[in-house]
């Protein structure tokens, strides 16, 4: 469903149904007791993803907003988007010429040209951790989520909107072999333009499967409390 952020019939439906299956007493309402059966389903971030930030570009969008963004949607299916690095890459002229407006077609598998320099520069991280390169221009898009095979990588433009971080780091996780590649619903994170507004953009239940499956999405326990 579309949210709207109203409690209205629809959504006193899905939670009589929750309760229902629950063996909880059936009202519509998040009580004590619904609360606490939503909790054991929803204990901790389970999974998590980590990304190392590298910007030859300031984008338009604050660095802190779109990573924000992302750790919301993403959140909200157990999935920990977590902050690994980040830093400003000193170039050449001759390298700030080249990557002043990356022309290269944004393909799945980029083992040559533009894009296949730039994710060569910065730091080494993990091998399954995801870069993330802040660009000035692109070709006809605001972000790219091709790389090179084993070297994870999203490139996002400077004017990109709110969400675009995050919808780039999706195309990573879900991979070329996913479809549809974008969801029809603006709502949708995965969208090719999701909705540029503050409603948090969702993703579906398979959506969330593929991401999990991804070898950058870490399965993560809970910490016991020390006592």
């Amino acid at each position: 469903m579309s949210p709207d952020g109203i409690y209205g019939d629809e959504t006193v439906a899905i939670v009589k149904d929750f309760q229902r299956k629950q063996g909880l007493g059936v009202d519509g309402i998040v009580g004590k007791n619904t609360m606490a059966a939503l909790d054991t389903r929803f204990e901790w971030l389970s999974h998590r993803v980590r990304l190392h930030f590298i910007s030859i570009s300031l984008a338009t969008v604050p660095f802190e907003e779109s990573f924000s963004k992302a750790q919301k949607v993403y959140g909200q299916y157990g999935i920990d988007i977590q902050f690994g690095s980040g830093r400003s890459l000193l170039l050449t002229p001759a390298e700030t010429a080249m990557f002043e407006r990356i022309d290269q077609q944004c393909n799945w598998e980029l083992t040559s040209g533009e894009y296949d320099k730039l994710h060569r520069l910065g730091p080494t991280v993990p091998a399954f951790e995801i870069k993330v390169y802040f660009v000035d221009k692109m070709r006809g898009v605001l972000g790219c989520g091709g790389h090179a095979p084993g070297r994870p990588a999203a490139t996002v433009a400077k004017e990109a909107w709110r969400w675009d971080m995050g919808h780039e780091v999706g195309h990573v996780l879900l991979t070329k072999t996913f479809t549809p590649v974008h969801h029809p619903h603006q709502d949708n994170l995965m969208n090719a333009f999701p909705a540029n507004n503050e409603v948090v953009k969702l993703l579906t239940d398979a959506q969330v499967r593929k991401i999990r499956t991804h070898p950058c999405c870490k399965r993560q326990y809970p910490v016991s409390p020390a006592y």
